[in-house]
Formats: structure tokens, sequence, C-alpha cells
């Protein structure tokens, strides 16, 4: 929610619906004029993986360490 949010008040889609499922989620939405369509998704994407990351260091910090990266321009990759 956070992440659809972002791109709302920061003026990068117009939202015009979504549903949540347990393992992916339905988007109706439009980029508005000034953003590349592969820019607003991928700040989508990397907004929510950095929520997940913040949230597992605050909650569940040992949880994190499944998520490390052999991958060398990441430490972590959700």
């Amino acid at each position: 929610m956070e992440s659809l949010s972002f791109l709302v008040h920061e003026k990068r889609v117009w939202l015009y619906g979504y549903v949540i499922m347990p393992n992916h989620i339905h988007l109706l939405w439009r980029k508005q004029d000034d953003w590349m369509d592969k820019s607003v998704q991928q700040q989508f994407l990397k907004f929510t993986a950095q929520q997940i990351k913040f949230n597992l260091l605050h909650n569940f910090p040992k949880e994190l360490n499944n998520y490390r990266s052999s991958q060398n321009d990441r430490q972590f990759h959700f």
C-alpha cells in the first residue's frame, strides 16, 4: 500500500484500482506523462523492496539473512 501511495503522491501514476492477492498483485494504473513506463515499474519495485528490507531489519533481523544476494551490485535480493 505504501508503494502505491508513494507513486500516486509523487504524481508518477494515476491509480484506478488494485487487488492484493496472497502471492501477487493486480494493478490498474496509468503512468503520468512525465514518466517512462519502465521507470515507474522500477521505482515501484525498488520502493517495495526497500520497505520489505526496513521491515525485516526492524522486526525480524535474523530473517534478513535469508535474502542475502550473491550478486555484486546488491546486498539483498527480494
